[in-house]
């Protein structure tokens, strides 16, 4: 009689059906469910002449158990920040109705006339506004001089350097601060009342005089 030389296990994909086709078995992402299906379904048409080595079993044992705990960590950090997310929401709801200063750096220009632009420094420094259009163009430079420490304004009077009115329209500036450690880019500071709080995709924002800012760009709130 002649003896059997061997049995060829068939791969995988005949037999195992936790997944729509085979390309997508073959160059999916597996989770730990599917590793140990795969696993159960490795020792069920192994070769009976080559049963599956105790150190490969170990191994893909050791496998098993560094997946599983890789999800219970990235489902531990899942819940964490969907608590600090959910902090964060109710700490944004309580500033309604309380004053609040934020930074920016855009400007509204409407009927020739701009909003005040505030900002404040905690040295002396050559203090230098420049303003762009909605290109990124530089529409005016303005150099302010040496300003001493704490809170200043600035009003630009709609015009570019060419003394020209300028469309009305939303503008972006830029507030730089030159002293002897070199140049330091700040802020413009917007204060108000919280009227309302906005979430979306993109995060929390608050909506002070109408107008919207990233949670991000809060300062004080009392």
């Amino acid at each position: 009689m002649e003896m059997m030389n061997g049995v060829d296990p068939l791969p995988y994909y005949f037999y195992f059906d936790g997944f729509e086709s085979r390309e997508r078995k073959l160059g999916g992402i597996l989770d730990k469910d599917d590793f140990l299906r795969l696993l159960i379904t490795e020792l069920q048409y192994q070769n009976p002449l080559e049963p599956l080595d105790n150190k490969d079993f170990i191994a893909q044992m050791a496998q098993f158990s560094s997946l599983e705990q890789m999800s219970n960590i990235s489902q531990s950090i899942d819940r964490f920040l969907e608590t600090e997310m959910n902090a964060m929401r109710l700490n944004a709801i309580s500033m309604i109705g309380r004053n609040a200063v934020v930074q920016d750096d855009t400007i509204i220009l409407s009927d020739g006339s701009a909003e005040r632009i505030d900002f404040q420094i905690d040295e002396p420094a050559n203090v230098i506004i420049t303003i762009y259009d909605s290109e990124g163009n530089v529409v005016r430079r303005e150099n302010l001089g040496t300003l001493d420490p704490g809170l200043h304004s600035f009003v630009w009077d709609g015009r570019n350097d060419d003394g020209e009115l300028m469309q009305d329209g939303e503008y972006k500036y830029e507030i730089s601060c030159l002293t002897d450690e070199g140049e330091e880019k700040i802020g413009g500071l917007i204060a108000g009342v919280v009227e309302a709080v906005q979430f979306d995709e993109d995060g929390i924002y608050i909506v002070i005089d109408g107008r919207r800012y990233p949670l991000s760009s809060l300062v004080e709130i009392s």
